[in-house]
């Protein structure tokens, strides 16, 4: 929220400043009018009745032929007055200036000339002229100190600006709201928070049920990161049941969620829909929806979304939502979300993996016919075809038809149905043909592995936060999904923070022989992290020394894990080194798509 347009406002243009002029003028023009006339009284060749009805402009005239100090003082004085009255500045500083000259009145007198003069030099714009001016008065009074930071702000000397207003103490009693607020505007244009945050505080301690000075406040004090006290202010003013717009209750919620307090960021907003307080649309759900996950309630995440799925029509918001319904094996409510999802015609890169979460639905709720016709789907157009194509393995599916390759059917469909990108594998006719291109394969893939240069390099030593398993090698990425999250909850809980991505660090190493016999493989899973964790149950901080590695990047099916690995040993010794038996892997996930295999770095360690 920024600070209110308000404080924009030029202050020299303000009515305040002429009101100010006005009175000044107004205690001051009885006492000329009267001098002037006893003054003319004295002259024996002019008439009381002919001097009360002179023009300004015979005024003006006769002006320039006095040789009296005081009449010409006087005359001045009233003219400008007048002048004043007419919003004719420039002639009013040219007869506030003879009047000072003519030296014909009283220094007190001149003193309030002076004050007058300044104040209209700050109405013209003349910042120079109004600080010379100032500079010339025995004492400022708060209107005329107001004006001089006025004056110096004009000048862009910021700092003069400031140092002039911290003369005014904001708990001046005699300090008005309207002075406050002309305060406030130059303390904060000239960039100074922490006296705009003393003022705003002063206002509210004079008028706290004004919500604009708590709005302000919190923004003076976000200005600054002051972000807890931000959600102290905008929370006490709430409590205070002060009336919030919709954009506050948005700010406090996001307020909330900047203090690690996710979970009382979207209480806040679910009150503020079933109050009527904010509109209960997509946009405002989404952000629930993001807090709850943030607050780690998934559960609670996606019952936000579903109450509401009628009301939403981002196609990403409704397969993170079927995601997290699948984590939780609701699939008749997963079922319910594509379907939703899939009310309006889909843009292609939707289509491939709404039809695999509609797919997956779909087989666990027992529909095998459905299911295979959407994993088909699933494989024409986008990106998770090669995961349909694994569900299709796994339900023993019967091999698509020519017909089903070539249009997308079911309610998951874009709006051209026809398939222009199908990237289904076909199957050779004849086995014998199938059998040499298998061979010619693996001669090429041999060759591959031969002829492509080894990448080097040294791992630094680093600390790293886990827990031992034994797995069999099918079955890591099973365990990674298993117990990643666990540790990573483990290593915040117990006072630390992931500071990088996950680790699998082999003890006995992953060699050919262990993976060809399907043995357990014994590894460490863990994190890199900051902070002193404390050691937990299963859960050790361990110092882990510099590591020398051959690697490669593996993104494909877990299960072709024990694959990549012989692949890289076979480069590493073909390339004339020898493994030390330690090796490591490095998991990147997705953390929007559960469904999607991690991305692996293999680390063979060699001397």
């Amino acid at each position: 929220m920024s600070i209110m347009h308000e404080w924009n406002r030029p202050f020299l243009n303000s009515p305040r400043l002429i009101a100010v002029l006005a009175i000044m003028l107004s205690l001051s023009q009885g006492v000329a009018a009267e001098t002037y006339r006893s003054k003319l009284y004295l002259d024996p060749n002019k008439k009381l009745n002919e001097t009360a009805n002179l023009s300004l402009q015979e005024l003006e005239q006769q002006l320039n032929s006095m040789t009296d100090a005081y009449g010409k003082s006087s005359t001045g004085r009233y003219l400008a007055h007048q002048y004043v009255n007419q919003k004719d500045y420039a002639k009013a500083i040219a007869f506030y200036n003879t009047a000072l000259e003519a030296e014909g009145l009283s220094s007190v007198a001149n003193q309030e000339l002076l004050k007058e003069l300044a104040g209209v030099y700050v109405l013209e714009e003349q910042y120079e002229q109004a600080v010379a001016t100032f500079k010339q008065l025995q004492t400022l009074e708060l209107d005329s100190q107001l004006l001089l930071a006025q004056s110096y702000f004009g000048l862009q000397d910021y700092l003069s600006t400031v140092e002039t207003l911290d003369k005014i103490p904001p708990t001046e009693t005699d300090l008005s709201e309207q002075q406050l607020n002309q305060m406030l505007a130059l303390y904060y244009k000239a960039g100074s928070y922490p006296q705009s945050e003393k003022v705003l505080q002063r206002l509210i301690y004079l008028h706290p049920q004004t919500i604009k000075y708590w709005r302000q406040l919190t923004s003076i004090l976000l200005a600054q990161n002051k972000h807890k006290p931000a959600l102290d202010q905008l929370a006490l003013a709430r409590q205070k049941k002060l009336p919030f717009e919709s954009q506050d209750i948005l700010l406090l919620a996001d307020l909330y969620v900047a203090n690690q307090a996710a979970e009382k960021g979207a209480r806040t907003l679910e009150q503020a829909i079933a109050q009527g307080e904010i509109e209960d649309n997509e946009q405002h759900r989404k952000r629930i929806f993001e807090y709850w996950l943030q607050a780690r309630e998934k559960e609670k995440a996606a019952d936000s979304l579903k109450q509401s799925i009628h009301l939403i029509h981002d196609t990403d918001l409704f397969i993170r939502l079927a995601q997290l319904q699948m984590e939780q094996s609701q699939w008749k409510d997963m079922n319910r979300t594509m379907l939703a999802a899939c009310r309006n015609v889909l843009a292609d890169k939707y289509v491939s993996q709404a039809n695999l979460l509609l797919g997956v639905s779909q087989l666990k709720l027992g529909d095998k016919t459905t299911a295979r016709r959407s994993f088909i789907n699933a494989t024409l157009l986008g990106g998770k075809g090669e995961k349909a194509r694994q569900w299709l393995e796994f339900m023993e599916a019967e091999p698509a038809t020519d017909a089903e390759l070539k249009e997308i059917t079911g309610p998951c469909h874009p709006q051209d149905r026809k398939v222009r990108y199908a990237n289904i594998k076909r199957q050779p006719k004849a086995e014998v043909t199938a059998s040499v291109a298998e061979s010619n394969q693996d001669q090429q893939d041999t060759e591959a592995v031969e002829s492509k240069p080894v990448e080097i390099k040294t791992i630094d030593a680093q600390s790293l936060y886990g827990l031992n398993l034994s797995v069999k090698a099918e079955e890591i990425a099973a365990s990674i999904k298993k117990n990643a999250f666990r540790a990573g909850v483990a290593l915040v809980k117990s006072g630390g923070s992931i500071d990088g991505p996950l680790h699998i660090v082999f003890e006995s190493g992953a060699s050919e022989e262990r993976l060809a016999a399907g043995e357990p493989l014994t590894f460490r899973l863990a994190f890199p992290y900051q902070g002193k964790p404390r050691n937990k149950g299963a859960y050790r901080a361990k110092k882990e020394a510099a590591f020398k590695c051959a690697y490669l990047t593996f993104n494909g099916p877990a299960q072709e894990l024990p694959a990549a690995w012989e692949r890289l040993i076979k480069q590493v010794i073909g390339a004339g080194y020898t493994p030390t038996g330690e090796s490591r892997m490095i998991l990147t996930m997705d953390a929007s798509d559960p469904t999607a295999e991690p991305v692996y770095e293999l680390q063979l360690g060699i001397l």
